[in-house]
């Protein structure tokens, strides 16, 4: 008997797709963290650093990238099963997020160009991250649009294009042109996948239908207003939420500017974020389902539980193996000059198991509840007392108060969602 409900299980999860994203998530992380590797190896431990630091404010600006018109396709498609109604959102998401990220773009390039250079070489950099946003823009939404037709064998691989064109345009770049080759063939790599994702998988739908309105009603009335009031509450919390795993880096630059400290940070933060791929895999897979089961309470209940459950034996299995090993891992990943980040490495991993557990997963479920603003609290919160703990710790103890401040607030973050959701479902 147990044996023929695993074969169902494995089964069922093989044909809606939950392998094909799992082994194409790993997959991805897998080479990103390679290339990561070879980065380091190529650049010098103060170029790295300087790059870090820019990229970081990249990163930075791409939280609200489209105002959020990706996360609220992703919920209103998977609520619509009317390919007409879909079009029409999908339509909209390109025109109104296109439209926000050209601001975007531009308001990068003017800062970059304006502000003071606080280290130096960064102002050239920061000019050419100002090209990233419309192209990520455009794979999101053809990621988002795959997920909600749950087309998630399709979704794996036209993750997988993107992260092969992007590391071999980054390994490339940096190869022949040092940090700003880096950046000019990850952005020319990331324009080129979207290209190729079209061609195949046919998302979106054809982009002659985007601009015409003749071809696609437009989005009007309270259908209008309801998107944009997810996407921009999916923006701020999505964009506070992300926030938090990049105010350690900001907070390093601005208040020690120190490329070596920057540098030894982002080697012990490192793994720990990219870890992050576990818990969004899950979540990735499972979002579209909780979506619409949302008003169908007991079964979230159920499935909630097991998902804690697994995550809390899962997670911090590989916590414990990464604490047991930090000295080896630092030292064979980055090599000698980097050992003093073991110590921080340390303490971010628990804070991986802390988040992953219960401020991903129970944070991603209140958004299928229609919970933005709880999450929004939450994650404002979190960063609040993050920025805090930085203001506090950084000054003190240089890059491993940061690594505290970070456990800390993905703490406060973890209780908050959890305690939330669970109010709601049993409610």
């Amino acid at each position: 008997m147990m044996n023929s409900q695993i074969s169902q299980l494995l089964n069922r999860l093989t044909a809606t797709g939950f392998f094909s994203i799992a082994g194409s998530t790993v997959i991805n992380k897998v080479l990103t963290f390679l290339s990561g590797i070879l980065v380091v190896r190529i650049l010098s431990k103060t170029d790295f650093g300087v790059y870090s630091y820019v990229y970081n404010l990249l990163n930075i600006a791409l939280l609200f990238n489209g105002c959020g018109v990706a996360s609220a396709l992703i919920q209103l498609c998977s609520e619509k099963e009317d390919g007409r109604a879909q079009l029409t959102l999908e339509r909209f998401a390109f025109l109104f997020g296109g439209g926000f990220d050209l601001l975007l773009m531009l308001a990068l390039f003017l800062y970059a160009s304006i502000a003071p250079e606080e280290m130096p070489g960064s102002r050239l950099l920061l000019q050419i991250c100002s090209l990233f946003p419309l192209p990520q823009l455009v794979f999101e939404l053809q990621c988002a649009l795959l997920r909600s037709q749950l087309r998630n064998d399709d979704y794996a691989r036209a993750n997988v294009i993107n992260t092969s064109c992007v590391v071999a345009g980054t390994i490339a770049g940096s190869l022949v042109w040092g940090a700003i080759g880096l950046l000019l063939g990850r952005v020319a790599s990331l324009a080129a996948s979207t290209a190729i994702i079209y061609k195949f998988f046919g998302v979106p739908i054809t982009y002659k239908a985007i601009i015409a309105k003749e071809l696609v009603p437009p989005l009007k009335g309270a259908d209008r207003s309801e998107y944009v009031k997810i996407s921009l509450s999916s923006a701020l919390s999505n964009g506070i939420s992300s926030f938090t795993y990049l105010i350690g880096t900001f907070m390093i630059g601005k208040l020690l500017a120190d490329p070596v400290q920057v540098a030894s940070y982002e080697a012990a933060c490192a793994i720990p974020v990219a870890l992050n791929f576990m818990p969004s895999a899950v979540m990735t897979y499972v979002y579209p389902f909780f979506a619409r089961k949302k008003d169908d309470l007991p079964w979230v209940r159920k499935q909630y539980w097991r998902l804690t459950s697994c995550g809390l034996l899962v997670f911090g299995f590989a916590t414990l193996v990464c604490i047991v090993l930090a000295p080896v891992i630092i030292n064979f990943v980055y090599g000698s000059s980097y050992e003093s980040s073991v110590d921080a490495f340390r303490v971010l991993m628990v804070g991986f198991w802390i988040g992953s557990v219960f401020r991903i997963i129970s944070g991603n479920l209140l958004v299928t509840q229609h919970l933005v603003i709880s999450n929004i609290i939450s994650t404002a919160l979190t960063v609040i007392f993050i920025l805090l703990f930085n203001l506090i710790l950084v000054p003190k103890y240089g890059f491993i108060g940061s690594a505290f401040a970070q456990t800390f607030g993905l703490l406060i973050s973890g209780v908050f969602n959890t305690a939330v959701f669970c109010k709601k479902i049993y409610s």
